[in-house]
């Protein structure tokens, strides 16, 4: 856990940054483990997803876009897709 302190002295937020790599993971087992990953999710989490085949990739943006409080953005780089998922 990081450790992040608000404008305010006495609030403290704690947030976890995690990370998933489904590198080479078939359809539907990518789904089934980003999707536990994204249940355990609090509010403030990061979830770094890296897979490296695209149409999964857009499959999972899809799924996550649907899901209320979350948001992700889909970044590609050096042959892997990273898709950066944030909890509000």
């Amino acid at each position: 856990y990081t450790v992040y302190k608000s404008s305010a002295a006495s609030d403290v937020y704690k947030r976890q940054v995690s990370e998933i790599d489904l590198m080479n993971v078939d359809w539907p087992s990518s789904l089934l483990q980003c999707n536990a990953e994204l249940f355990r999710m609090e509010c403030g989490d990061r979830l770094e997803v890296l897979v490296n085949d695209a149409e999964i990739a857009k499959t999972l943006m899809l799924v996550i876009n649907r899901v209320e409080n979350l948001s992700a953005r889909l970044v590609e780089q050096n042959g892997a897709i990273r898709i950066s998922v944030n909890k509000q």
